[in-house]
């Protein structure tokens, strides 16, 4: 049991270093017509506040003015980090222009310039370096559009280990399918509001409710199993549908709505695990918070698939912010969302072996469900208070 709790203790350290920072994103649209390259970065303020300091009267808001007065040292930085080549020569930018702009998780500062590409050019190697020094998980969202009946937008996530893009304009650009598959796997284990949901919903799956209101450990593994499958394969199939409806442009919500509503979820989820599971009684109680809480608590594939619907419009989030054609964008939706399935399968093979080598212990029902459920309720509620308030006091 010792072994087992120290394993345990460091996959929840493990857990907390992923979420306690939200990898860093920026965006970069590169579209080319009749030789000329129009480039845009947009680069998210928070991050560049960790590289240059710009908020000078420290009040947690970096204004415009703010910005000026370090325009030439982030022109520089720019233009030191992203580089055009063309047969290992660098290709001159033309002088940056900047302005404040937003995405769906803050302010942004948007980099513009334009690049003459020399006659001739079969292939252009783009390469990436921004961010990688103050943040080792930072990752590029990049699209690649070449003129109109040429092929459409590629995609392509820039990373640590992939800092550079060799674009070919000779042929039509293809969708880099494998990618957005490492792309959902980086999402799902960075994304720290989707893996606390799953988190919170993992944690009872090798106990049940005595007589008495006593957790109780479960009689074989295959039983923790069955729960398990249940609770993932709903969150699967309802925030692939989301997923799926809010990148093709079906569905549209506003994303303080969406991601307020995720927060929501974190805390019912976390809260269902400290109410006794057993029938709400009827009556009044029935319609109460207690008694909602146990009723899903005694059904989590139903609170799964029902908080699913909306972590479906979060995953879409991130994939809605890059500029692509219906048909890249289909791609990259199934890429991106097979590998959040790898990823989530990789946590449920961590976890659940660990977890039920210790569902008899002290340590598991009080330590791990109850304390860890409850530190989810006060994180979960911090978010909410901020992301439905327009706040910025959390430092992930």
């Amino acid at each position: 049991m010792k072994r087992y709790s120290v394993i345990l203790l460091l996959w929840m350290g493990l857990a907390l270093q992923v979420w306690a920072h939200k990898s860093s994103d920026a965006y970069l649209e590169v579209a080319l017509t009749n030789g000329v390259a129009s480039v845009r970065l947009d680069v998210a303020l928070r991050d560049l506040q960790e590289v240059f300091a710009l908020d000078a009267d420290e009040d947690t808001t970096i204004t415009w003015g703010e910005v000026r007065t370090q325009a030439k040292e982030l022109s520089a930085y720019v233009g030191s980090r992203l580089h055009f080549e063309q047969a290992g020569e660098a290709i001159e930018w033309q002088p940056w222009s900047m302005a404040v702009t937003h995405h769906t998780d803050g302010g942004y500062l948007a980099f513009e310039s334009q690049v003459q590409i020399p006659k001739g050019t079969t292939h252009l190697d783009v390469r990436y370096g921004l961010l990688f020094d103050v943040d080792a998980q930072h990752r590029g969202l990049a699209s690649f559009r070449q003129s109109p009946g040429s092929g459409g937008s590629v995609p392509f996530v820039f990373g640590p280990t992939q800092r550079t893009f060799t674009w070919n304009l000779t042929v039509p650009t293809r969708v880099t399918f494998g990618q957005f598959i490492v792309e959902g796997i980086h999402h799902i284990w960075t994304g720290y509001d989707h893996m606390m949901f799953l988190l919170a919903l993992l944690l009872p799956a090798v106990l049940w409710r005595g007589s008495e209101g006593r957790w109780m450990g479960v009689g074989c593994l295959g039983v923790a199993l069955r729960e398990v499958i249940k609770v993932v394969t709903a969150f699967t199939l309802a925030h692939s549908l989301t997923l799926f409806a809010a990148a093709m442009g079906w569905i549209s919500l506003p994303s303080r709505w969406v991601e307020s509503a995720i927060a929501v979820s974190v805390v019912v989820a976390a809260l269902g695990n400290l109410i006794p599971r057993r029938q709400a009684a009827k009556g009044r109680e029935g319609l109460s918070l207690r008694g909602i809480l146990r009723r899903w608590g005694s059904n989590p594939a139903v609170m799964a698939f029902g908080f699913g619907l909306i972590h479906g419009f979060g995953f879409a989030s991130v994939l809605g912010e890059l500029a692509l054609d219906r048909a890249s964008f289909g791609w990259g939706v199934l890429g991106f969302n097979l590998g959040v399935e790898m990823g989530q399968l990789a946590v449920v093979l961590l976890f659940i072996p660990v977890a039920y080598g210790l569902r008899e212990t002290w340590f598991y029902r009080r330590i791990a469900l109850q304390g860890g459920s409850a530190a989810i309720v006060a994180v979960a509620a911090a978010w909410l208070l901020e992301r439905s308030c327009g706040l910025a006091f959390m430092p992930f």
